[in-house]
């Protein structure tokens, strides 16, 4: 695994994290 790809997977989870928490707080 290069840095560079695990760097490029940790930006996609904060997204997907991001996404998930602005989604959970609209159900709300």
């Amino acid at each position: 695994m290069s840095p560079i790809f695990g760097s490029w997977l940790n930006g996609i989870d904060q997204k997907l994290i991001n996404h998930i928490l602005v989604v959970a707080s609209t159900m709300c």
